[in-house]
């Protein structure tokens, strides 16, 4: 996928392509913000002895490599759409309840979680994995990953079951 795509671009330091990238992960799978939210945040600290500075350059170019295609690709399918695109495709997808009788039988969020739990059990179990190794720090940006995703989820207004397995 894209977002696998990007996130090993963002890792080996080409900022603007994993940018890119992720801009165009995010228009084919909403899920994919969280993901990249998580990474630029990682890209764009870093500690110098004690303190933590802010990489600007860094998150500037992904920043800017992800605007690029993203505003791109919307305002085309705006202006083919007659301005009807962002309505249909990321306000409604946020904000829709599940409309198929297989997703409406997982109830609650956490129903619908914990249920999706068993396919999913190595990402959600990774958090443990930090505190048996010594690297540590190579951890560190899928652990953001996993907790921007699971806020992500619980944030939608009804939990849908696909969204468990990317």
């Amino acid at each position: 996928s894209f977002s696998i795509v990007g996130m090993y671009l963002l890792l080996k330091k080409k900022y603007f392509l994993g940018g890119f990238i992720f801009g165009l992960a995010i228009l084919i799978q909403t899920y994919s913000l969280p993901i990249f939210a998580a990474l630029l945040l990682y890209i764009s600290f870093e500690f110098e002895g004690k303190s933590l500075k802010f990489k600007y350059k860094r998150a500037y170019a992904t920043v800017l490599g992800f605007l690029i295609v993203f505003i791109s690709v919307t305002l085309f399918f705006s202006i083919l759409s007659n301005n009807t695109y962002i309505k249909q495709v990321y306000i409604s997808h946020l904000l829709k309840n599940p409309s198929d009788k297989v997703a409406a039988d997982y109830g609650t969020k956490l129903e619908s979680f914990l249920y999706n739990f068993d396919s999913n059990k190595l990402i959600f179990l990774l958090p443990l994995f930090f505190l048996f190794t010594k690297k540590r720090k190579e951890i560190i940006p899928f652990l953001l990953i996993i907790l921007f995703l699971a806020l992500f989820l619980f944030s939608l207004k009804k939990s849908l079951f696909y969204y468990f397995f990317m």
